[in-house]
Parts: C-alpha cells; structure tokens; sequence
C-alpha cells in the first residue's frame, strides 16, 4: 500500500532517491537553503530502497509538525 511521505534531503541525496523512484510517483518539489524537500507517493519495498541507498528516513506527510520547533 502506497503512502504520501515528506522527505529533507540534500541535493545529493535527493538525485539518488528522485532517481530510485518509479515514473507513476507524483512528486513535488521545492527548495530552501541547499536543502530539497520532496513529497511523493511510495510503498514500504520503495522506502527500505530509499533508505539503504542514502540513509535518509522518509517521515509520512500526515505527521503533524510546526516548521518553526527546532529539529
């Protein structure tokens, strides 16, 4: 089952992972100061990719944050 997540990563970590993706996920994109936030629509066998390829954590977009707590 396919879930929307919100990912931070850095540009180079973001190539690989926009590259590991399948063409029918939706992504969008943007940036701020070096850093490339992606959301996009993927299973768990895409993440555990994602993951093993850069060590990023995917975080599902449902998550409730505020973008001004500290990290």
């Amino acid at each position: 089952m396919e879930k929307v997540y919100l990912l931070a990563a850095e540009p180079d970590h973001f190539q690989d992972i926009k590259k590991h993706l399948t063409e029918s996920v939706d992504t969008l994109v943007s940036s701020f100061e070096n850093i490339n936030i992606l959301t996009f629509k993927a299973n768990d066998k895409q993440i555990e990719e994602i993951q093993k390829l850069t060590g990023v954590i995917a975080i599902e977009e449902d998550r409730s944050f505020n973008i001004d707590d500290p990290l």
